[in-house]
């Protein structure tokens, strides 16, 4: 799945709270302006991916951050909690950040 995903302008949305609507937005606008894009959420098994779609949206959890290769990263409301998520987050985006192409 990866691999097919190389020639692709890898968009990958995640965080605590608001992920799943900034994935819906991001979708809607896309579909809006007729782009054409492949969309899915990290972990689960997708058909066949769309050749022609020049964009691919990844909806995925903080430890699947570095897995895309993204271009572009849209991160919502890290919450705090009590199990030490945040940290864990925190060191995810930083990596992530350190790979996000300039």
């Amino acid at each position: 799945m990866l691999s097919e995903l190389d020639d692709k302008q890898r968009i990958i949305i995640s965080g605590t709270e608001g992920k799943e609507e900034v994935y819906n937005l991001v979708k809607k606008v896309l579909t809006k302006l007729n782009k054409p894009f492949i969309a899915f959420k990290a972990g689960e098994v997708t058909s066949e991916v769309e050749k022609r779609a020049p964009i691919a949206i990844i909806l995925c959890e903080a430890d699947d951050l570095l897995t895309y290769n993204h271009h572009i990263a849209l991160i919502t409301n890290i919450k705090d909690n009590q199990t030490g998520e945040f940290e864990r987050h925190v060191r995810n985006i930083e990596k992530m950040v350190d790979t996000t192409p300039k």
